[in-house]
């Protein structure tokens, strides 16, 4: 799906412009329709289907496409409730020690700031990438 594509699938950009501000954004229409179909089985279905294992295969199924995608094995895709509580669970399964380093970029939002703020504190050093107009030099 080029970019093209996914915008005209996005009802909310038909006449706007979105510019993402961490909390929320606008859905794709088959995201909007994926959700109201497991809704409305899971409310008003035979109650005969699992949705635990409805769940979990899509989990499966998701991580397949992602895997893909980026060239990783699907046992390498963490699958998060959003981008603050993948970077929290990061932040926290490393066994950081004092003088370890970690780089970020100074366009994170704040809630992604907080879990190397703390580390920090424990004697990990936090390098900041400057950003010129939103972007990085990769040199």
């Amino acid at each position: 799906m080029t970019p093209r594509e996914l915008r005209a699938d996005v009802p909310a950009l038909s006449e706007s412009a979105y510019f993402n501000f961490g909390a929320h954004g606008p859905s794709p229409r088959y995201v909007v329709e994926a959700a109201s179909s497991f809704i409305e089985d899971h409310e008003f279905g035979s109650g005969t289907t699992d949705p635990y294992e409805y769940a979990f295969e899509t989990y499966d199924t998701v991580r397949e496409r992602i895997a893909a995608f980026v060239g990783a094995e699907p046992d390498e895709i963490a699958l998060t409730e959003s981008t603050t509580d993948g970077i929290t669970r990061i932040a926290g399964a490393i066994d950081w020690d004092p003088g370890d380093v970690v780089v970020r970029t100074d366009l994170e939002h704040p809630a992604g700031v907080l879990p190397w703020k703390r580390l920090e504190r424990e004697g990990v050093e936090v390098r900041v990438v400057e950003t010129e107009n939103g972007r990085i030099d990769r040199e």
